[in-house]
């Protein structure tokens, strides 16, 4: 017998191939989490929740509401539509993707630089510090008062 986690029958989409995709990798994920699993274990399972991927969005939906007619993942479906950017995908997957051990080597130690190199611009941000005159001299929308701000301060409000 062959769990659910793991197959994908397509036929919840038409013409769709980006949705089918996605299924299809997750479905694969768990294959090979499964065939990696030892002793009859229960294998982890590649899951995706809905703030953490568009992916997560599509399969809960698949899961929870069910489809009727060929589904189609619109970002409008994603309660956290502003967090789940390109930019920022590999912060909330990668370590999803280690956990299960699904990461090699050159991505993770590529992650590892990239978090690295953006704590040391926060570090940067957090040292460089004006008083609110002078932000507001160099045209940023604080009230020019004497008081001290960092550059973290400025741009995050």
């Amino acid at each position: 017998m062959v769990s659910a986690r793991f197959t994908y029958d397509g036929g919840h989409f038409s013409h769709r191939y980006e949705e089918a995709a996605a299924l299809g990798t997750v479905a694969g994920a768990n294959a090979g989490l499964a065939a990696r699993a030892e002793g009859g274990a229960e294998p982890p399972a590649l899951l995706v929740r809905r703030d953490q991927g568009y992916i997560g969005v599509l399969v809960d939906d698949l899961v929870s509401k069910g489809t009727m007619e060929p589904y189609r993942m619109f970002t409008s479906r994603a309660e956290y539509r502003l967090l789940l950017r390109a930019d920022n995908a590999d912060a909330r997957l990668t370590p999803l993707g280690e956990s299960l051990g699904l990461v090699g080597r050159a991505r993770r130690e590529a992650h590892a630089r990239k978090r690295e190199a953006v704590e040391a611009g926060r570090h940067a941000l957090r040292g460089f510090r004006l008083s609110n005159r002078e932000w507001a001299a160099r045209g940023f929308g604080v009230k020019p008062n004497g008081e001290l701000r960092s550059a973290e301060q400025v741009i995050s409000n």
